[in-house]
């Protein structure tokens, strides 16, 4: 699968349901089905110049590009795979996810995260970042 990894920028919600991502770096690797998290790591590491010491890794599913999961473990991604085609999205940001602004306003808000083994939203804020 080609997986586009992008960071140092933010997300945009353009307000029809569709999502951007606005300024930082991306480029694009080849992940295989049945890696670990670590290898997936260490090819970001390589790739972004990161430590990753302060960031995590968040990915999306093709039918929700707003919702992010933050990838945790090996399980996830077997998720990745299994909710994407022949490509997805992995971002490298913090431990409250990518940045978020909502074009129409101009505001910054915070990420969303998701449970994706109970399918349910368990965490969402409507503040704006500090």
């Amino acid at each position: 699968m080609v997986m586009y990894v992008l960071w140092e920028g933010m997300l945009a919600d353009s307000g029809d349901e569709k999502v951007t991502y606005e300024g930082g770096s991306r480029k694009c690797m080849v992940v295989k089905e049945g890696m670990g998290v670590e290898e997936l790591t260490k090819m970001v590491w390589e790739m972004t110049g990161s430590g990753m010491s302060e960031e995590k890794l968040w990915y999306c599913l093709k039918y929700d590009k707003g919702m992010l999961v933050a990838v945790d473990g090996d399980s996830d991604l077997k998720v990745i795979f299994k909710g994407n085609d022949e490509h997805g999205y992995m971002y490298v940001a913090g431990n409250d996810g990518p940045v978020r602004r909502a074009q129409e306003r101009g505001v910054v808000y915070e990420g969303r995260v998701r449970d994706c083994y109970e399918g349910k939203q368990i965490a969402r804020s409507g503040r704006k970042c500090e």
